[in-house]
């Protein structure tokens, strides 16, 4: 598992460490990596403002996921960033299941032909 930490006056981006999960990688397990490298740093827990994070169900689980426990860790309700690639991902697949037979294959054609015909960016604000 890979952590970064990024600045928001120097917009440095850090990588603190490639850390391997001890036991099986659960959410406890993979929290419990993240604090050990925060407190290792010496990192002041009220400079944690936000996570940016894939939308697995390991980050997102709203009862023992990892954004909740760290959560938990620093104290107070932190700025919650899903990957967006991970959202789209999620929303077309299942726009897709609706009108086709499910599938999971990169290379089905309506796939291939919103890939090249992809050329508009989009803003996603989401309320936590």
């Amino acid at each position: 598992m890979s952590i970064l930490l990024k600045g928001l006056e120097t917009k440095d981006e850090i990588l603190l460490a490639i850390t391997k999960i001890d036991g099986k990688s659960n959410a406890k397990n993979e929290t419990s990596a993240i604090v050990a490298e925060i407190e290792r740093i010496g990192l002041n827990k009220d400079k944690i403002k936000g996570l940016v994070f894939d939308t697995t169900s390991v980050n997102t689980g709203i009862h023992r996921g990892i954004c909740v426990e760290l959560e938990k860790y620093v104290g107070r309700r932190l700025l919650l960033l899903g990957c967006c690639h991970h959202i789209f991902e999620l929303a077309c697949g299942a726009s897709c299941a609706e009108v086709y037979e499910e599938t999971k294959s990169p290379e089905e054609s309506i796939f291939k032909i919103l890939q090249n015909n992809w050329s508009v960016s989009i803003l996603m604000i989401t309320r936590y």
